[in-house]
């Protein structure tokens, strides 16, 4: 018990490599953290850009539908003008 801070060392150096080791693991959640909120980012752009197209075809979908009507409405006048 005699040897003073040559005792300590090996707590000193536990300490240290303890330190460096929780220093390196929150970097690797840090990074883990960014990573999946770019990811969760990226997404939502995806699901905007699904939204607007579906938005889009329900918009032509509609046209369509309005086409048919006055095409099918015209093809009746048309016959019923040839009786």
């Amino acid at each position: 018990m005699g040897g003073g801070i040559s005792e300590l060392r090996p707590i000193y150096q536990g300490c240290r490599a303890l330190t460096l080791a929780l220093a390196r693991l929150s970097c690797y959640i840090y990074y883990g953290y960014v990573v999946y909120y770019r990811k969760i980012i990226e997404l939502e752009e995806e699901l905007k850009v699904v939204s607007n197209n579906m938005k889009s075809l329900e918009i032509a979908e509609q046209e369509v539908r309005v086409f048919i009507l006055f095409y099918f409405a015209s093809v009746l006048k048309s016959v019923k003008n040839i009786r």
